[in-house]
């Protein structure tokens, strides 16, 4: 998602500014993408996803749900700031914003 909003800005010719928040965004985007998606594997219906549910936890994969616990994750609604953007509210390199450093 990062990346998809950064090119958009760069192109358009945005100011370093709002490559960082854009790049934020995108961040916040993905993560809440993927807390859907973890939450989605945990209970949806395969009518409903598509696919198996429980292939996660049977795999052992490593999810937000798994690491909160489901009603933690349902409660965060899936807005967290990644490590990277508490860390440092985005990466420079360049002098532009990035989202993959």
């Amino acid at each position: 998602m990062s990346a998809s909003l950064l090119l958009g800005a760069i192109v358009a010719g945005a100011r370093d500014e709002h490559e960082l928040r854009l790049v934020s965004a995108g961040h916040h985007l993905g993560a809440a993408f993927q807390i859907h998606d973890d939450l989605l594997n945990t209970s949806a219906s395969m009518k409903t996803l598509g696919k198996r549910t429980g292939t996660d936890a049977a795999r052992g994969k490593a999810t937000y749900p798994r690491a909160v616990g489901r009603v933690e994750a349902e409660t965060r609604g899936g807005v967290q700031h990644p490590a990277r953007a508490r860390a440092g509210r985005g990466v420079r390199h360049s002098g532009r914003a990035t989202c993959c450093a």
